[in-house]
C-alpha cells in the first residue's frame, strides 16, 4: 500500500514550501483534478504493476523561494539513471 503525502516546510527565512504527493496509474495524467481529490491518497500496487508519481511543490510563504531541489527516497527509482524529474518550478 502506498500513502501520499502532504506536508509544509519551513525553509529558513519567508518562504513555505507545501509539497503533495500522489500516486496514480501509469495511464493518468498529473492534472490539478488529482491534486485536489482525496481518490489519490492510496492505491494497492501489486508485483509487477507500474504506478506514476505525481508531485506539486507550491511556495505559499510571502518571499520567493531560489534553488529549490526535491529528493524522494521513498519513491526513487531502484535505477540511478531513471531519476525523478520535476517540471515547473519556478
Amino acid at each position: 500500500m502506498v500513502t501520499t503525502s502532504s506536508k509544509a516546510i519551513a525553509a529558513t527565512g519567508a518562504p513555505v514550501l507545501q509539497v503533495i504527493k500522489k500516486v496514480i496509474g501509469p495511464e493518468d495524467d498529473c492534472t490539478d483534478a488529482v491534486r485536489d481529490s482525496t481518490d489519490f491518497e492510496t492505491r494497492g500496487i501489486y508485483t509487477g504493476e507500474s504506478v506514476k508519481y505525481c508531485y506539486w511543490v507550491t511556495n505559499t510563504g510571502g518571499d520567493t523561494a531560489l534553488d529549490v531541489v526535491m529528493d524522494d527516497d521513498m519513491g526513487a527509482p531502484a535505477d540511478p539513471a531513471m531519476p525523478i524529474i520535476l517540471t515547473g518550478l519556478t
